[in-house]
């Protein structure tokens, strides 16, 4: 059986050429498709740094009590950890030496001045007789030279009782400052050298914490940059605090710098040795622009953010400051005015048709408008 083959028109198979070479046309976006995203526009606004660390509360100053001079102690006023004041008293040396100096030197003292009355009632009848010319000018200078010795042997005199004074004074030492009596190593009856330590007092209306920063924050602090301090042995209580020294060296074993801040203690509840959470206030910038973090994608390793343009999503990769917090500052790669994707970022990729829904001017910038560092989080830098 024969089959014969089927030939079509001329004229129709070339259309069926021509059909199948036109370019097919692409169909429109569905709207539903378009995924909605929650834009803002960034604006520049004001930024403080703020830089977290844990330290340990240590007494501002400590002060050792001993005396200048060798003396019989009668007296001991104090026990090992009793709060002082300032100005109480603590020891009382035996005063009957420094007061019988005392009295020699108020009655040379008064011998003195009587020279000095004497003389100068000379002098005075001397003036009169040179007036009168019954005197040379040699004898008159002469007297002038008694009296200007006996003045100074006054002021001399004069002297002598004051120290003996200060002497006496010093037989009661009393306590420099306000604190808390750490060591006791007197008792009455002790005869003791001067420069012997007789007890130490921690000075508790300022203490001082002791914390640590990373190099990438030490520069951002200074002598006198405030700082607010709590502790869990004080519940609920922020404690103002100034940044008295900023550390010129790192640590060797760690690479941080040390900061000592300094708190009042007026209520006296911190003590040594309690632990302390510290916020540092470093730079301040009034023109930062800030980023949420809910705008940065994550993606190999980049860190993107994805601006909006002409309804389709653009990725950007922003420089920011290495710092902890809800809104991060952008050294570079973002520009005030443009609009980011704060909402949604993990249904655009770069490119892709969007649909902005914008909540606000800028973002908010939370904790006092500053993002947040702490020396002892991992770098969280570019």
């Amino acid at each position: 059986m024969v089959q014969r083959a089927c030939r079509l028109p001329l004229s129709l198979l070339l259309s069926v050429l021509c059909a199948c070479s036109e370019p097919a046309v692409e169909a429109p976006i569905e709207p539903a498709r378009v995924p909605v995203v929650e834009t803002v526009v960034l604006a520049r606004q004001s930024w403080v740094q703020r830089i977290h660390g844990f330290g340990v509360v240590e007494p501002a100053e400590q002060v050792v009590i001993a005396p200048d001079f060798l003396g019989t102690v009668v007296e001991v006023a104090f026990e090992a950890g009793d709060p002082v004041a300032a100005g109480q008293v603590l020891i009382r040396f035996d005063p009957a030496k420094r007061t019988l100096r005392l009295d020699e030197a108020e009655a040379a003292l008064t011998v003195t001045r009587a020279d000095l009355e004497e003389a100068e009632e000379t002098l005075a009848r001397r003036r009169v007789l040179l007036e009168r010319g019954t005197v040379s000018v040699e004898t008159f200078r002469a007297h002038e030279t008694t009296v200007r010795g006996a003045r100074a042997r006054v002021a001399q005199a004069v002297a002598a009782r004051d120290l003996a004074r200060r002497n006496l004074e010093d037989t009661t030492l009393v306590s420099p400052a306000a604190g808390t009596v750490m060591r006791r190593t007197v008792d009455p009856g002790q005869t003791v050298l001067a420069g012997t330590q007789l007890a130490v007092i921690d000075a508790t209306r300022t203490m001082r914490v002791l914390t640590y920063v990373t190099e990438k924050d030490v520069n951002a602090l200074a002598i006198g940059s405030h700082a607010e301090v709590t502790s869990p042995g004080v519940p609920g209580r922020v404690y103002p605090g100034r940044v008295e020294v900023v550390g010129f060296m790192a640590d060797p074993r760690t690479g941080n710098f040390q900061i000592k801040v300094a708190v009042p203690n007026d209520d006296g509840l911190l003590r040594p040795g309690m632990t302390a959470r510290v916020t540092l206030t470093g730079l301040v910038d009034q023109t930062a622009l800030l980023v949420p973090r809910t705008a940065i994608a994550d993606r190999d390793r980049r860190r993107r953010v994805f601006t909006v343009i002409d309804g389709y999503a653009r990725a950007v990769e922003p420089l920011f400051a290495a710092v902890l917090g809800d809104a991060l500052p952008v050294l570079e790669g973002l520009a005030a005015g443009d609009e980011i994707i704060v909402g949604g970022v993990d249904r655009v990729v770069d490119g892709s048709p969007v649909r902005a829904a914008r909540l606000a001017d800028h973002p908010e910038n939370p904790a006092d408008a500053g993002g947040i560092a702490s020396p002892t989080s991992p770098d969280d830098g570019s």
